[in-house]
């Protein structure tokens, strides 16, 4: 009959390296605590894209900043319930981190497609105007 071994008695150099994304789960709690007052940061931009590309650009960065640590924060959550599926601690942990998941383009879900084409185009020049308005020189 096969048996399972338990995750402490596997050699460390065969388990995931996750203290590399947070030393400890403290850290990770520090984090989402931080997070959750970040949402309505990003609440209070919403209505604000249409404004002008520079607008959603802001918007668009301050929403990248905050997905790229809520994406630390759920795969830590993630692999650590995997580790062990016994443990509630991590599946709590795993819950909350996917509440957040789903809030992640709250400001950005119902209005990007009111940003005029011409404030917004591939070659990234609505992030290169001036505070004019004025189209920049294209670069060479």
């Amino acid at each position: 009959m096969l048996t399972l071994r338990k995750r402490s008695d596997i050699p460390r150099e065969y388990t995931w390296d996750l203290e590399s994304i947070f030393s400890t789960n403290e850290d990770w709690e520090q984090t989402f605590q931080s997070l959750l007052h970040r949402i309505p940061e990003l609440e209070a931009l919403q209505g604000t894209l249409a404004q002008s590309g520079q607008a959603l650009l802001n918007v668009l960065r301050k929403r990248d900043e905050v997905f790229e640590k809520l994406e630390g924060l759920f795969v830590y959550a993630s692999m650590r319930k995997d580790e062990d599926t016994t443990n509630s601690k991590y599946q709590g942990m795993f819950d909350r981190a996917m509440q957040l998941l789903a809030q992640r383009g709250l400001p950005t879900r119902p209005q990007a497609g009111a940003v005029p084409p011409s404030d917004v185009n591939t070659s990234g020049e609505a992030a290169r105007r001036s505070d004019t308005g004025r189209q920049p020189e294209k670069q060479k």
